[in-house]
Formats: structure tokens, C-alpha cells, sequence
């Protein structure tokens, strides 16, 4: 035991593997509030209201906001220490302003930003969206302040209290009070207590100490990779528009909680993605290290992967509700999106400031995400929707691995290793056309 806990300790010294611990801890934290609110006595379409709510808030704010949070990880590194200091409260302002005016456009035009997204809008919940939007973003930068500060202690103690929190406030909400509107306060709290937490703990004294021209350059600094979250999260948004228009109210969640990836693939690749990026740009030591913990990475996420196709017509019914078959193939299907998952072009391209292919490459995804699911949702109707997205995310990764090769001389097998690649990628296809055969 001893042994272990060794271990354990000596991994968490680690701050990418502590962020990437942060972000597992999320997800298990979103995937158990799903299936409580489903085994709530919730009634099926105040679920799917529900999850429309979080979808649009999520679309208004997810890209611009995601754009801004990673540029902090490319911006802090160049920074001296007075301005790293100072740099948290300028992002914390910027996001504050934009939230303001998106609130406030929702609060003029409710049923013109609710429409744009689902043909069933219902805009009694309007005022809800706005409270979503003001309280939901700004604590994003937490976490990452935490990171860059190498404060691994604080940004531990801080998931867990903050994940803990969400998860017992939906819990009694389902067992004592199951209604739209409480599970939404239930949220709003724990949204609340996050943003007290940021601008009393984090910010303190200097949540004030403003600097016009630092945040200036930041600003311009994030502009392109603003631009390529948008276009990434436009896949999200594309499947979520396709769903709500073509398909009942009531069936969005179970899209939804199917349209996920292997469970932590996403978010530990993602969070690497990102964590990596100071040290790819400062000196070839980064390439070498990415491809370690890459490769360590694929041999779990890869068989887990596996076994997850073939149990998940039995584990969807079985946790959430018979209903949730769909979900089952669903997940099978973005589960394919791990082969994409593991390349991380777009690190090398972050980490040498080349912001304009990712947009380039990222507009060419949406493009073919569009034509494909129009395309395949007449064949294979929601599963039509879900392959393109697979296939369309795997030709983003394709065009930036071939630039990386053209303009650094970077080739894919510096990156990760390529015989380990093949192999777990042709095995996950293999089981996939055999589960699908089995089951279907």
C-alpha cells in the first residue's frame, strides 16, 4: 500500500498529469449527474428541456471562452512574473464584459437566440439562460490559474470540493424536489459558489489591479484561437442544431448522453493537447515527452475503448433506462473518434504561434460535417449523424499532420508511435463492425 501511495504522490508532482486528473474528475462528475437526473422522477421532457438550456448556454459561451482560456497557456510563458501576476484579473474582466452583452442580447431578443437553436424552444426559461451565462464562465479560469501557478495542492482540494458540490446538490434535488426548476437552482448554486470562489480566493486584492494594455495585447493575442474553438465546437453545435430540428424534444437526451466520447479519452488528450504546448515551444525535449505520454496513454484508452463497445448495448439500458438503447450505438460510434484523438497536430501548430491553419483546417471539418450529416442522417438517420462528425474531426487531424510535415519537417512518427497506432486503430474498427453485427 505503501508502495502505491508512493506513487500516487510522485505522479500528482506532475502538474500536466494533476490537470489532466482535474478534468477525469469533471467528466465522472457530469456522467453520474446524467444518470441521476435520468433516474429521477424528472419527467422526460423537462429532461430534454433541460439539456436544450445547457446546450444553448453552452453554444453562446463555449467557443469564445474556451479560445480565451487556452490562449492563457500559450500567453502566461512570455510573460515577466509582474505581468503573469496581473494577467488572470485582465482575462477575468474580459470574460466578465462579453457575458454581460450576451446576457443582455438574450434578455432583449429571447425568442430570436432560442429559436436559432431548436425549433421547441421554451422561452420561459429565458431568465435562466441569462444566469447561466453570467455566473457559468468566469470560473473556468480557475483551474488553469492553478495550473500555470504549479499550485497543484490548491488546484486538487479545489476540484473536489467544487465537482462534490455539484453532484450532492443535483442528488438531493432528484430525490427531494425532481422539477426543472430546481435541478437549474441546484446548478446556478454551485455556479455561484465557483464564482465567489474566483474573485475572493484566487483574484483576492488583485481582482481589481487592471491593465488596458495587457489585456489589449491579450485580446489580439486570443483572436485566432478563439477561432479555432469556434470552429471546433461548431461539430457540437452542428449535431445539437440537426437534433433539435429533425427529431422530438424528448429524444435530444438521448443523443446526447450517447454523443460521448470514450469516457476520459477526451478530456485526458484534450488536456495534454493543451498542458504540452509550453514545453513543445521551448526546445525538442517537448516532442519527445508528447510522444511518451501519448503512447502511454493508447494502451489503455484503446482496449478500455474496446471493451466499452462491446458492453455498452447492456451498460446504457442498464444505467440510464431502456429508452437509452440508441444512446448505446450512438457511443460506439464517437468512441471511433479515439483514432483521431490521440494525433495532436494542433499542439505543434499552438506551440509555433501557426493559428491560421488550425482556423483553415478547422472551417474544412465543419464544411464536411455539414454535407456528410445531411448526407448520412438520410441513411442511417441519428447514426448518419453521428459517423460524420467521426469522420470529419479524423480529416482536421490529417490536414494539419501533413502541414506539421511541410513547414517544421515534423513527421507523425515523431509524435507518436506509429506501429502501436495502426494496430489499436485497425482493432477498434474490427470490434466495432463485429459488436455491430452482434447487436444490431
Amino acid at each position: 500500500m505503501s508502495v502505491i501511495t508512493s506513487a500516487l504522490k510522485q505522479k500528482f508532482r506532475d502538474p500536466v498529469f494533476a490537470f489532466q486528473y482535474t478534468q477525469v474528475v469533471r467528466y465522472v462528475v457530469s456522467f453520474l449527474i446524467s444518470i441521476i437526473m435520468v433516474r429521477s422522477a424528472l419527467a422526460a421532457d423537462d429532461l430534454g428541456r433541460y439539456e436544450i438550456l445547457i446546450f444553448i448556454a453552452g453554444a453562446l459561451t463555449v467557443f469564445w471562452s474556451g479560445g480565451f482560456r487556452n490562449a492563457l497557456f500559450a500567453f502566461y510563458a512570455k510573460l515577466d512574473p509582474n505581468d503573469q501576476h496581473r494577467l488572470p484579473t485582465q482575462i477575468f474582466w474580459l470574460l466578465c464584459g462579453i457575458c454581460i452583452v450576451i446576457a443582455l442580447f438574450v434578455g432583449v431578443f429571447p425568442q430570436t437566440v432560442m429559436s436559432i437553436f431548436t425549433q421547441n424552444a421554451d422561452y420561459t426559461l429565458y431568465f435562466y439562460l441569462i444566469l447561466i451565462l453570467l455566473l457559468s464562465v468566469p470560473p473556468i479560469l480557475v483551474d488553469a490559474i492553478f495550473f500555470l501557478r504549479k499550485d497543484i495542492k490548491a488546484l486538487l482540494s479545489y476540484t473536489h470540493w467544487s465537482q462534490l458540490v455539484s453532484l450532492v446538490l443535483t442528488l438531493m434535488v432528484a430525490v427531494f424536489m425532481p422539477t426543472i426548476e430546481y435541478f437549474i437552482y441546484a446548478l446556478l448554486l454551485s455556479y455561484s459558489l465557483r464564482f465567489g470562489y474566483l474573485v475572493f480566493d484566487v483574484l483576492g486584492s488583485a481582482a481589481f489591479d487592471l491593465s488596458f494594455d495587457l489585456m489589449r495585447r491579450y485580446a489580439i493575442f486570443a483572436m485566432p484561437l478563439i477561432g479555432t474553438v469556434f470552429l471546433g465546437s461548431m461539430m457540437d453545435m452542428i449535431d445539437g442544431w440537426f437534433v433539435t430540428y429533425y427529431f422530438d424534444e424528448s429524444y435530444f437526451p438521448v443523443f446526447r448522453y450517447g454523443a460521448r466520447e470514450m469516457p476520459l479519452s477526451a478530456v485526458l488528450m484534450s488536456s495534454l493537447s493543451m498542458a504540452i504546448i509550453p514545453s513543445l515551444s521551448a526546445d525538442s525535449q517537448g516532442i519527445i515527452m508528447l510522444k511518451r505520454k501519448v503512447t502511454s496513454l493508447m494502451h489503455w484508452l484503446f482496449p478500455v475503448s474496446g471493451l466499452l463497445m462491446i458492453i455498452s448495448p447492456i451498460l446504457f439500458p442498464l444505467v440510464y433506462e431502456a429508452a437509452y438503447l440508441d444512446s448505446a450505438f450512438i457511443f460506439n460510434i464517437y468512441l471511433l473518434i479515439l483514432i483521431s484523438r490521440v494525433l495532436l497536430p494542433q499542439s505543434i501548430c499552438l506551440a509555433h504561434h501557426k493559428t491560421g491553419i488550425i482556423i483553415l483546417s478547422g472551417m474544412i471539418e465543419v464544411v464536411a460535417n455539414i454535407l456528410l450529416s445531411f448526407w448520412w442522417m438520410q441513411i442511417w438517420g441519428i447514426f448518419g449523424l453521428a459517423l460524420a462528425t467521426v469522420v470529419a474531426y479524423f480529416v482536421q487531424k490529417i490536414i494539419l499532420v501533413m502541414y506539421n510535415r511541410q513547414k517544421f519537417g515534423i513527421s507523425l512518427t515523431d509524435y507518436i508511435d506509429l506501429k502501436y497506432y495502426v494496430f489499436y486503430s485497425l482493432s477498434l474498427i474490427g470490434i466495432f463492425f463485429i459488436t455491430l453485427y452482434i447487436w444490431k
